[in-house]
Parts: structure tokens; C-alpha cells; sequence
């Protein structure tokens, strides 16, 4: 029984290695078909934006709903401490004590 079942098997892949060889006749081409853009969605809970929504970006690139737009309701990959720490070691050179004039 187990011989037959494997001989069917055998029959069966010969006949599609048969088949495969042959040339198939080309198909045209289809036709393209043109997709509407896509709605602009929040980058956390995936809800549609409305056009007055569009200006809530924050600084890690997204566009969020009006409820995730605080970087802490949609977990903010920016890290506002070192961009805080180089404003203020930009704006605020160090001074040294030859520099000081003393009137």
C-alpha cells in the first residue's frame, strides 16, 4: 500500500516537471491602476487625521492625534534632557578667570 501511495507520488511530480518545461503562452501585461493617497493617520492608535490635526507633530517625526500628542501618552523616542543639555552648553560658553576684566 505504501509502495502505490509512493509511486503515485512519483507519477504525479514527473508529470508537473513535464508540464513546467513546456512554453507558456505570454500574458499582456496589466492594466496599472491608479491608488488614491492614502489619509494621513496618527502614528500611535493608527485613527484618521483631520486637516486640523496634520499640524500635531512632534519631535521624534510622527503626526499624532490630538491624545497622543504628548510625548509621554505616545512613549517619544526623543530625548528632550540632551537637546535641553546642548541648548544650554551652546548658549552659555564657560568662563574662565584670566577672561574676567576687573574694573
Amino acid at each position: 500500500m505504501i509502495n502505490n501511495y509512493l509511486q503515485l507520488i512519483m507519477e504525479t511530480t514527473m508529470k508537473q516537471k513535464v508540464c513546467s518545461n513546456k512554453e507558456l503562452p505570454k500574458e499582456e501585461p496589466a492594466k496599472e491602476v491608479k491608488k488614491k493617497p492614502s489619509k494621513p493617520r496618527c502614528f500611535h492608535c493608527k485613527k484618521k487625521l483631520k486637516m486640523t490635526e496634520l499640524n500635531f507633530k512632534c519631535k521624534c517625526n510622527h503626526t499624532f492625534c490630538h491624545q497622543h500628542l504628548n510625548p509621554h501618552s505616545h512613549k517619544c523616542s526623543f530625548n528632550y534632557l540632551k537637546e535641553r543639555q546642548e541648548h544650554i552648553l551652546k548658549n552659555n560658553p564657560k568662563m574662565c578667570g584670566q577672561c574676567i576684566e576687573v574694573k
